[in-house]
């Protein structure tokens, strides 16, 4: 029986990103209608993310493969592979 995995908890207050100083001035030189597109982009992909998390939390992976089990959330949303490479 697959008992479904109960959600992560952490403080979504707790999160730290770190860019470069190039990256920022990179950003820094987009227009208002190009960052807005960039913050639409990325806050399209976080709920991709959350909703692939949630099916895969309900599903318990039942029926995956070991591999497909063993995908990050991200490499089975966007078919790319994250930057760890993994």
């Amino acid at each position: 029986m697959n008992t479904p995995l109960p959600p992560p908890t952490f403080d979504r207050g707790n999160r730290t990103y770190s860019v470069s100083d190039e990256r920022l001035r990179e950003f820094g030189k987009l227009s208002a209608a190009e960052r807005l597109r960039w913050v639409e982009e990325s806050a399209q992909f976080v709920r991709l993310g959350q909703a692939a998390l949630k099916a895969q939390v309900r599903a318990g992976d039942a029926g995956a493969s070991a591999q497909e089990a063993n995908t990050p959330v991200f490499n089975r949303v966007t078919g790319l592979k994250d930057s760890w490479g993994k």
